[in-house]
C-alpha cells in the first residue's frame, strides 16, 4: 500500500483526500468435494464504474500534453 500511496501522492501529486486505498480479497468461489476446478466469470459493476475507459483517459492526457507543448 505504501508504494501505491507514494506513486499517487508523491509522484503524481494527487490530493490524498480524493481517494482511499483498501485491501480487497479476490475470493469468488469456495469449492469442496469432487469436480473442483476453475470457473471464469465476468465481474459487473455500476454503470458509472463500467463507463470508465482507460483508453479515453490516456487519449485525453495525450491531448492535454500536446496542447501544453504547443
Amino acid at each position: 500500500m505504501e508504494m501505491i500511496w507514494k506513486t499517487l501522492v508523491d509522484d503524481e501529486g494527487i490530493d490524498p483526500s480524493v481517494f482511499e486505498i483498501m485491501y480487497m480479497p479476490n475470493i469468488t468461489h469456495i469449492t469442496y468435494g469432487r469436480d473442483v476446478g476453475y470457473k471464469i466469470e465476468q465481474e459487473h459493476f455500476d454503470k458509472d464504474i463500467e463507463g470508465i475507459s482507460a483508453t479515453d483517459i490516456r487519449n485525453g492526457l495525450r491531448k492535454e500534453n500536446t496542447a501544453e507543448d504547443s
